[in-house]
């Protein structure tokens, strides 16, 4: 999993993978701490798809363009464009299913 650490990371990531599956997290979420394994094992399994993880405290701009209200965040992005987001803990299975 890539950590982002510039919004031409992100743009980058998001454009020039077919799919990309976003994590928004924070350092003080403790939630997010205990989702990222899920994330990084899934990150092993799908290996077609690009996995980011984003700090939401780094990068207001994104939060805002996609409505972030709560963490963690995930967004699914397909050539480019969010076609599925959820938030909130996600087991392994629950999170599988979307991305297959």
């Amino acid at each position: 999993m890539q950590e982002i650490k510039a919004q031409e990371e992100f743009d980058k990531a998001v454009k020039e993978n077919k799919k990309v599956f976003a994590f928004f997290s924070a350092s003080w979420c403790g939630v997010c701490h205990a989702t990222n394994p899920v994330v990084e094992k899934l990150s092993k399994e799908f290996s077609g798809i690009s996995f980011i993880k984003i700090d939401i405290d780094k990068f207001q701009e994104i939060v805002m363009l996609y409505g972030i209200q709560a963490i963690p965040f995930f967004i699914i992005f397909k050539n480019g464009e969010p076609i599925e987001k959820f938030k909130g803990i996600r087991n392994l299975e629950e999170i599988r299913e979307k991305l297959n």
